[in-house]
């Protein structure tokens, strides 16, 4: 993979905005010790060329001038932008464009684009279009010296800014994925050139791994998961840092309450974990494959709320039925929730779930709040403590004539083993009722035909939670 010689380069593109008739734009940077002079400049995507034009009247907070100073950038827009356009992109910096209102033909998915100079050369070009670019995200250099690309980590990318997924070494966290006992991280050298580097992995403790990547190569480094002790994993060497999350165990952020039938609606992230949690590295997706991708910090045990009204790319809830998963980068799962309207959380309540520690995706671990307008950033009104999650005990009547029928049921939140003891009202053990291996949930009748009237005592025992009840026979 060779270099870039060239004294000016694309550095990004927005070929796919979210509006479908303005905000396209092509991001120049210098990154010589000279000033670049752009007169008599042209820009082409394959089907049309234009001259690169000085904006007579820029917007706020900008200039437009056909020369780009050293290490500087400069954003050609297109023309209908300057005029109604319902994309912002709080612009600063130089700001140029075209004689007519599109860049090139108008740009798609698909073209390159190429920087034309005054005497026909082609002096900078873009030749790796992403296809399949989310809406309202642009195509980003990941490294000036190195013709790789990615898409912007930030809804409608980063003009006349750092790019988001900047990076000054060559080579970069290609992928990661989860075996059955191990985490596999890929690095790629993005270079034409070997690269040997001490690489520390940083997960509570620190692993050290000489890594050596030939020109355009790939090295995988192997941690076995029982030695991660924070999911946040970093990646550290003398010229390149990258962390990322995973989920080790659960809970570690998960969805903690939803607001999906009145406006404005919102969704509520809660950190279970003691480690502050970079939410720009995680995103969810909804049952239509809809991404919001999330931003700041939430601090350990903390909550972090986003809203329709205050977040750009804030996905439509539906009424009805609605899949949620929170993801980090590269496809980690760190929690689901499914709800239909069936589960609570209609009119003016919110669907809360019970307990952090509960999985998302169980009907039981959610029910409608219990004050009007939920519990944002606090506490849910329907939380129930560790210590009573363990084991709940359900008995279809406490009050029964000899011979009926009772029907006992209990529901743990982990697969363990149970039996249930019967016990008469001094304590006395009178039959064990029931018994089972690895289970969550049992379900029997009893009959008490051969049981005499009074007091009766049930307990439901786990190695790790054992609960009581009782009922009572009558004549």
């Amino acid at each position: 993979m060779l270099k870039v010689l060239i004294s000016i380069i694309i550095n990004e593109v927005m070929n796919y905005p979210i509006s479908e008739t303005c905000g396209e734009y092509v991001e120049l940077y210098n990154p010589s010790d000279d000033t670049i002079f752009l007169n008599g400049f042209r820009i082409a995507d394959g089907e049309d060329i234009d001259f690169i034009f000085e904006i007579q009247n820029p917007p706020n907070n900008t200039f437009s001038r056909l020369y780009i100073l050293p290490k500087e950038y400069a954003l050609i827009i297109d023309r209908d932008y300057l005029s109604n356009c319902p994309i912002n992109y709080n612009l600063f910096g130089n700001i140029l464009t075209t004689e007519d209102n599109s860049i090139g033909n108008g740009l798609s998915k698909t073209d390159s684009i190429y920087i034309l100079n005054q005497s026909n050369d082609t002096i900078s070009k873009f030749q790796k279009p992403i296809t399949n670019i989310s809406q309202g995200y642009s195509v980003e250099r990941i490294n000036f010296q190195i013709d790789e690309w990615g898409q912007s980590l930030i809804l409608n990318g980063t003009p006349n800014y750092q790019n988001s997924i900047f990076s000054n070494s060559i080579i970069k966290l290609d992928s990661a994925y989860l075996t059955l006992s191990q985490l596999k991280i890929k690095l790629k050298n993005l270079s034409n050139e070997s690269y040997i580097q001490e690489v520390k992995v940083i997960s509570g403790d620190t692993f050290l791994y000489q890594v050596q990547i030939p020109q355009g190569g790939s090295y995988e480094i192997s941690i076995n998961l029982n030695e991660l002790k924070s999911p946040k994993i970093e990646l550290v060497s003398n010229d390149f840092s990258e962390y990322i999350y995973v989920p080790i165990y659960y809970p570690i952020v998960v969805l903690n309450e939803i607001e999906y039938d009145l406006g404005p609606e919102w969704i509520e992230i809660y950190n279970v974990s003691n480690t502050s949690i970079d939410l720009s590295k995680f995103y969810l997706k909804d049952l239509s494959g809809n991404i919001v991708n999330l931003k700041g910090t939430v601090q350990p045990y903390s909550y972090k709320v986003f809203r329709a009204d205050s977040l750009e790319d804030f996905i439509t809830l539906n009424d009805n039925y609605e899949s949620l998963v929170l993801y980090s980068r590269f496809g980690f799962i760190f929690d689901s929730v499914y709800y239909s309207s069936s589960y609570g959380g209609k009119g003016n309540l919110t669907l809360e779930k019970v307990n952090p520690s509960l999985k998302g995706y169980l009907k039981e671990s959610f029910k409608s709040s219990l004050v009007e307008y939920g519990t944002p950033n606090r506490l849910n009104s329907v939380y129930i403590s560790d210590s009573s999650l363990n084991l709940d005990i359900f008995v279809s009547n406490k009050r029964v004539r000899k011979g009926e029928i009772i029907t006992i049921s209990a529901y743990l939140y982990e697969n363990t083993d149970v039996e249930v003891l019967l016990f008469d009202n001094i304590g006395r053990l009178i039959s064990k009722l029931y018994s089972a291996e690895n289970t969550n949930r049992i379900v029997f009748n009893l009959n008490t035909n051969n049981l005499s009237s009074g007091i009766y005592i049930l307990l439901v025992k786990s190695p790790k939670k054992s609960k009581k009840t009782y009922f009572r026979i009558v004549d």
